[in-house]
């Protein structure tokens, strides 16, 4: 691995010429070592070059998950759509069942998309939903019952969802 601080930007376009990939904290910056590189390209003189792999961290993760998922029988990953609706299926039921009266006053799609950020931080972070389900607050508990039970329909149907690569990638690269 290559790091920043030392590479050169000469250093960087024999890199890119060798077929090594660079990989970019954000897009922005992604884009710009594309330019970047096209202008290099340009003022030596070619007429025209294979395209750089300089890409976004996230994107560079995917990779890795399609690597891992074609080379192997993996989890099915989930995008946002997805994603989105097995949370908006946990909680309606949930309502239905706590709250029968108040459920139609829901706003299922944004409570769904609140619990997909909050379960996503929890991933990042490496939080145990259990702290979440011992808390005195009764929100936290709500939300600890709807993300265990995501967890199972996730395990259950063989998904994985789009916050889970990083960690499942990370596990299989180091089981070999």
């Amino acid at each position: 691995m290559i790091n920043s601080r030392t590479i050169s930007p000469a250093g960087l376009v024999a890199g890119l010429e060798s077929g090594q990939t660079i990989v970019t904290v954000t897009r922005r910056l992604a884009r710009e070592l594309h330019r970047e590189y096209q202008i290099s390209q340009a003022g030596s003189g070619k007429r025209a070059w294979e395209t750089p792999d300089i890409i976004p961290y996230e994107a560079w993760l995917k990779q890795l998950w399609h690597q891992v998922h074609f080379a192997e029988r993996a989890p099915t990953l989930l995008n946002d759509q997805q994603t989105e609706k097995i949370w908006s299926n946990i909680i309606e039921a949930d309502l239905e069942r706590s709250a029968p009266d108040t459920a139609p006053l829901w706003n299922t799609q944004a409570a769904a998309q609140q619990a997909m950020a909050a379960w996503q931080l929890l991933q990042q972070w490496d939080i145990p939903i259990e702290l979440c389900a011992q808390s005195w607050l009764e929100d936290h508990r709500r939300f600890a019952t709807w993300a265990t039970q995501f967890s199972r329909r996730c395990r259950d149907g063989g998904w994985l969802e789009s916050s889970e690569p990083v960690s499942y990638t990370h596990l299989r690269a180091h089981e070999t």
